[in-house]
C-alpha cells in the first residue's frame, strides 16, 4: 500500500572478523585507473578563483589585461593567477553491499554475485584512498523484517582491511519452521529488506560533519523493499 510502518523492522549490527583465506589483490593497473578516475571527478568539484595574486595556473585573460594596462601606463597589481579551492571541504561515503542469499548465485562468468561485489568495491576503495576522504563499508541482508542485519566491514574512522571484506559471506535462507513462519509477517516474497539498512546507514552519515555525505549501494537488483 506504500504506507510507512513505524518500528516495523529491526536492524542489528554485526562486527566482522578477519577472514583466514583471502584471495590476492586484483590487477594493480585497475586500481590505478580507478584512482585516476576519482581524481578527475574530485578535481571537477574544485572551485576556480580568477584574478588572484598567486595560484596554481596562469589566468590568461587576466595576464593579457594586465599587460595591456601596463602598456597604457595604468598601474595595478599583477593578479594574473587562478586558485583552485576544493569544494566541498570534506566527503563522507558509505558503501553498502548486498549480502542477501541471492548474492550466492552465479553470474555468466562463473563468479558469484558477492565475489563481483567485493571486487568492484576494492576498486572503489582504491579511488577513495587516493583522494583521501573518509569512507565506511557495510554489508546487509534481511529476509525477515525482525532480522535485518548490517555487517561492519570498515567504520568511517577505521582502516580498510581486505580480510574483513572477504569475511562478508551471504547466509543461505533459513529453513522454514513454524516459529520462523510466524515471524515472517511480511509483504515481501523472496526479497530483501533493503530500505531499513539504507535508513540505518543514512542515520550514521547524518551525524558526520563533512559537507557531503554519499551512500553507494552495491546490489544484484533483486526484489527489495
Amino acid at each position: 500500500s506504500g504506507e510507512y510502518l513505524l518500528n516495523w523492522c529491526e536492524v542489528n549490527e554485526f562486527e566482522l572478523k578477519p577472514a583466514e583465506n583471502v584471495p590476492p589483490p586484483i590487477n594493480g593497473a585497475l586500481h590505478l585507473q580507478m584512482a585516476q578516475i576519482f581524481e578527475r571527478i574530485y578535481s571537477g568539484l574544485s572551485e576556480k578563483r580568477r584574478h588572484e595574486p598567486e595560484g596554481e595556473d596562469i589566468d590568461i585573460d587576466a595576464a593579457v589585461e594586465f599587460m595591456a594596462d601596463r602598456a597604457a601606463g595604468v598601474s595595478g597589481e599583477p593578479n594574473i593567477y587562478i586558485q583552485r579551492r576544493k569544494r566541498p571541504e570534506g566527503i563522507a561515503a558509505a558503501f553498502l553491499i548486498d549480502a542477501s542469499p541471492s548474492a550466492l548465485e552465479s553470474l555468466n562468468d562463473g563468479k558469484r554475485v558477492i565475489d563481483a561485489e567485493r571486487e568492484s568495491l576494492e576498486l572503489l576503495v582504491a579511488g577513495m584512498e587516493h583522494v583521501g576522504h573518509n569512507y565506511a563499508i557495510f554489508g546487509f541482508s534481511g529476509d525477515e523484517r525482525n532480522d535485518v542485519r548490517v555487517y561492519i566491514v570498515k567504520g568511517l574512522n577505521g582502516k580498510f582491511d581486505r580480510s574483513r571484506l572477504y569475511s562478508l559471506e551471504p547466509r543461505p535462507i533459513s529453513d522454514s519452521s513454524e516459529e520462523n513462519t510466524s515471524l515472517r509477517d511480511s509483504p515481501i516474497v523472496d526479497g530483501t529488506y533493503t530500505g531499513p539498512a539504507i535508513r540505518h546507514i543514512n542515520h550514521l552519515l547524518a551525524s558526520r560533519e563533512e559537507a557531503v555525505k554519499v551512500l553507494f549501494l552495491l546490489t544484484d537488483s533483486g526484489v527489495t523493499a
